[in-house]
């Protein structure tokens, strides 16, 4: 993953796409190996998009249920009633965001089975082998 320079501020649609990043290798792994396979490779991953969703939601405003709201002021002012609420909203948005990986993922799946193999023989691939996969698999899908 090519990681901009850091920037004053997010934009939300980078933040979503952060998110299905981070969601790509479980994805990836399911779709692969199938739901009772999956290992606990995209813990970190899984962390990481869950901090990111949780500030979407919770101190930037960015989710239509959670409303334009700081939960952080609203819990230090002793509004605790509204954990549940917030919990719900940041699941609902990741399970739509897991959705749309498994789907982009699926209909590249012959890219991903070509990634999946050389990760298998080299273990770690450089970005320079992962344009080359996927031009080349793109390449073969044209003709």
């Amino acid at each position: 993953m090519n990681i901009p320079p850091d920037r004053m501020y997010q934009r939300k649609a980078d933040m979503e796409n952060q998110i299905r990043i981070a969601m790509a290798g479980r994805a990836a792994e399911e779709l692969v190996f199938g739901e009772d396979n999956i290992t606990t490779g995209a813990s970190n991953d899984i962390e990481q998009a869950t901090n990111i969703v949780l500030a979407l939601v919770k101190r930037f405003g960015m989710s239509a249920k959670g409303g334009l709201l700081n939960y952080d002021v609203l819990y230090n002012n002793s509004l605790q009633s509204i954990g549940a609420e917030l919990v719900d909203e940041c699941k609902r948005l990741m399970d739509g965001f897991y959705k749309d990986v498994c789907s982009l993922l699926g209909e590249h799946r012959f890219t991903l089975d070509h990634l999946a193999h050389a990760l298998l023989q080299k273990e770690t691939l450089g970005e320079e082998e992962i344009d080359a996969i996927v031009k080349e698999k793109a390449t073969a899908l044209s003709c």
